[in-house]
């Protein structure tokens, strides 16, 4: 069944031993995906390492650098098991939807920790006091109900895209209220109170 990928990736390069300059439809449709696959890591690399640039620019610092892209890299991990767990498949048609993931989720983390830090020059030790955790929970809960938008579209692909966005914008608020902090008090453990640097 070619209908399956691993099963159209065999079947062209059995054609391909015995005709190199075979060409048709299972040849395009193999070809064009496997250009969309280079294309997303190249774009994830590129953003990977923007982020990464950015963040230091931002914090001045490897520590809550880190701490950004751990909370990212958990509500990633997150959204793609839970994509596994649901029969979510990831598509070319979808696989569009995880660098907005990686993006929201770069953006709460930030507000986080950088209220975290202010925290505790204000006396206040605890995200969930602040302000920006409801803006966080409300952000959070906007962006779902916008994307929810995608799940009445006639398109699959695009409907598709709904079923990875809203629970990955679901993880990304909670990495941000739960575990950013949690990761906050590790790193500043033993310091006497002190913010992350």
């Amino acid at each position: 069944d070619i209908a399956e990928t691993q099963a159209l990736g065999a079947f062209v390069e059995a054609v391909r031993a015995v005709a190199p300059t075979a060409s048709g439809a299972s040849v395009v449709e193999w070809e064009a995906g496997r250009s969309v696959i280079e294309a997303f890591r190249l774009a994830i690399a590129i953003a990977v390492g923007a982020i990464v640039i950015v963040l230091i620019a931002i914090f001045r610092s490897v520590r809550a650098s880190a701490i950004v892209l751990g909370a990212v890299l958990f509500s990633g991990v997150m959204t793609i098991g839970f994509a596994a767990l649901a029969g979510i498949a990831v598509n070319f048609a979808n696989v569009i939807a995880l660098p907005l993931v990686l993006g929201l989720g770069v953006d709460s983390a930030v507000h986080a920790v950088h209220r975290a830090k202010a925290g505790h020059t204000a006396g206040n030790r605890t995200l969930a006091e602040s302000s920006t955790a409801r803006g966080i929970v409300f952000s959070s809960l906007t962006t779902i109900a916008g994307f929810g938008g995608l799940l009445f579209s006639a398109h699959p692909g695009t409907a598709s895209m709904a079923y990875l966005l809203i629970p990955g914008v679901m993880f990304t608020g909670l990495t941000a209220l739960i575990i950013v902090p949690a990761l906050l008090s590790i790193a500043t453990r033993g310091r006497a109170g002190a913010p992350a640097d």
